[in-house]
């Protein structure tokens, strides 16, 4: 009984997180919007509110995440230790992330998408965060159609939810989540799972 109400109780968790985290993204894409589409804000200050954005998004690789990927643009990104615990969060396991980032990309006609890419210290590590948190998505009332799927000759694990679908997979000591939200996201994924 007390084994089942801590299960329970990870799985809120979970979700409690994954739902803050969207948000939080959402928030700072607005507000990135909302700066640069502001007709009345003088040039200076647009110029210093777009200096002081983009060091966030600096500090990720390029290679990892370039400006432009899938016909979308680079709005937002955390690394270093913010980075770390949101990732663990997801994760939901206490094995050592050593490196992290949260990226969000947009597009046109409704095209998003979200990265949460992290590096444990060797394999083992990264598979025991890839099993702590595929194997709470069967059962958290958040995401739905859980399964593995096919793309580009390639297993993902796949589920919908909160509007987008979702691919997460390991590759050697990264684990990814990619979030897209628009249409043929499997066509998004294969421009983007090579990075990887």
């Amino acid at each position: 009984m007390e084994r089942k109400m801590l299960r329970t109780i990870g799985i809120i968790a979970i979700v409690l997180t994954l739902l803050m985290f969207l948000y939080t993204m959402t928030k700072a894409y607005n507000q990135t919007n909302y700066q640069g589409s502001s007709s009345t804000q003088s040039q200076p200050q647009a110029a210093a509110d777009q200096s002081s954005a983009q060091p966030q998004a600096a500090q990720v690789d390029a290679k990892l995440f370039p400006q432009q990927l899938a016909g979308m643009s680079l709005t937002n990104a955390i690394s270093g230790p913010d980075a770390i615990k949101e990732v663990s969060q997801l994760h939901g396991s206490n094995i050592e992330v050593k490196t992290a980032y949260v990226v969000a990309y947009q597009g046109s006609g409704g095209l998003s998408m979200n990265i949460w890419f992290s590096e444990a210290k060797d394999e083992k590590d990264a598979k025991g965060l890839f099993v702590a948190m595929d194997s709470k998505m069967p059962t958290t009332q958040a995401f739905q159609n859980y399964k593995t799927v096919t793309v580009d000759g390639k297993q993902f694990k796949f589920v919908t939810g909160m509007g987008q679908e979702h691919y997460y997979w390991q590759t050697g000591n990264r684990v990814i989540w990619v979030s897209i939200g628009g249409k043929n996201t499997a066509e998004v994924l294969k421009q983007v799972a090579p990075l990887y």
